[in-house]
């Protein structure tokens, strides 16, 4: 994909940030509308069969750390269970099944967003105190992060 195409996803998922999924569906339709595009949704490239389940995905790319199995898990739930956005408890509970929960999700969270590039984003907060349930996104960045450990070092597929 080019530069440029990325670049205009970084800038529109930058500009979704902190609306509703009910108001990006609008923002969506209305961009859709204005640049004559089919309303039908875009397919997007799967990189696994559509067969593997989690527990397969997971032990194929080895995540050795807990920001890398919580990038999984959202990776996941993004793209594969087709959720917008998640939460710390849904990706936990995800890596949990697989006896390997992170022990501070929202410290993994935070440290893909730190980096540079972003690979991952928060989006909603539900109420005001520090504990409030966060809602995140992994960026584009995020995806192609994991579609790199899917593909490992060599450049080929994971054996899957």
């Amino acid at each position: 994909m080019p530069d440029k195409e990325l670049e205009a996803m970084a800038k529109i998922q930058d500009a979704l940030v902190g609306l509703e999924s009910n108001e990006i569906k609008r923002v969506i339709a209305w961009v859709s509308d204005r640049h004559n595009i089919e309303s039908s949704p875009i397919s997007r490239t799967n990189s696994l069969p559509t067969s593997l389940d989690f527990a397969t995905f997971f032990s194929q790319i080895s995540p050795s750390s807990g920001a890398e199995r919580v990038l999984a898990a959202g990776y996941w739930l993004q793209e594969k269970e087709g959720k917008s956005d998640v939460t710390g408890y849904e990706v936990n509970k995800k890596i949990r099944e697989l006896g390997y929960a992170v022990s501070n999700v929202t410290e993994a969270f935070n440290s893909l967003m730190s980096g540079k590039p972003q690979l991952a984003i928060q989006g909603a907060k539900s109420g005001t105190t520090k504990q409030a349930k966060k809602r995140y996104r992994i960026t584009v960045e995020g995806v192609n992060r994991v579609k790199k450990m899917i593909l490992k070092d060599n450049g080929s597929p994971n054996p899957l």
